[in-house]
């Protein structure tokens, strides 16, 4: 023990200590030099800001700045065009090593598409509100003759009447026919019988007249069943004096024998019957 504490303080041990002390200071200095060179210490690319290139100009972009990428998701954006990046992940201004791989999230390709809601009977106000917040567009407002003032009658683009459920691309443009009250003008209301619901919306628009209640003696299984049906009663019946813009009920069947009865007409001096029937 005595030998052991005396050569704890001897000049040998202080110079051992002392080289030992050297070595691993140089050792470290090696080390943590063949490290920086390994993990490119210092090498690093700055990440550019890809926010609304496209795929292609954005892989050139990361080519010229030895990065690369990858796509991992799409969402829809109105105001970027389709295959644009959308966000990119590390953020642009970001410090990364070369050949690094950014992440992007682009728009989509293919445009959104929304089904067109039942507005129907809405109130403008309401109606407007509902289209708008699912991403189409309201274009015009027609007025036309309706006993229900302020109703919405119809959704249509140009001439083309829509119908509930059609698949419409997101921003498109619609018009809205709008019930402005019933005009002091007369007509009479024409024949229905035998047309399909879609013929007797056509001839009651020609006439000024809307479409009412559509009523089926038997429920359709789908749209291919619902074209067989034809109307073969209608509510004011064939011939009636109405004011411009008055709602026609209409019940549609596609059995033969309900088509085969006798159709009610009211008829009137000033009635061209012929017309009505053609």
């Amino acid at each position: 023990m005595k030998n052991f504490l005396k050569f704890l303080i001897s000049k040998t041990f202080w110079i051992n200590v002392l080289i030992a002390v050297v070595l691993l200071v140089v050792i470290s200095i090696i080390a943590f030099n063949r490290l920086d060179k390994y993990t490119f210490h210092d090498e690093f690319v700055v990440v550019p800001d890809l926010k609304g290139a496209t795929i292609g100009e954005a892989e050139i972009t990361l080519e010229y700045n030895n990065l690369k990428c990858e796509v991992i998701d799409s969402v829809f954006a109105t105001d970027l065009q389709p295959g644009a990046v959308v966000e990119q992940i590390p953020v642009a201004g970001s410090k990364v090593k070369k050949s690094r791989k950014l992440y992007l999230v682009i728009n989509s390709l293919h445009k959104k598409k929304v089904s067109l809601p039942d507005v129907r009977d809405m109130s403008l106000r309401q109606a407007r509100n509902i289209i708008e917040s699912i991403g189409l567009k309201v274009d015009s407002i027609i007025y036309v003759p309706s006993e229900y003032v302020d109703l919405v009658q119809q959704v249509q683009i140009g001439e083309r009447v829509l119908q509930p459920g059609e698949m419409l691309t997101v921003n498109t443009s619609v018009d809205l026919t709008v019930g402005r009250g019933l005009s002091d003008e007369k007509v009479h209301v024409p024949s229905l019988r035998e047309k399909s619901k879609e013929e007797a919306m056509a001839v009651l628009a020609e006439a000024s007249l809307n479409i009412g209640s559509v009523l089926y003696d038997e429920k359709p299984t789908d749209d291919a069943d619902a074209s067989k049906y034809f109307v073969y009663k209608q509510k004011p019946a064939t011939g009636t004096e109405v004011n411009i813009g008055k709602a026609v009920d209409i019940w549609l069947t596609k059995s033969k024998s309900q088509l085969s009865e006798p159709e009610e007409v009211v008829l009137s001096k000033d009635y061209d019957i012929e017309n009505f029937f053609e």
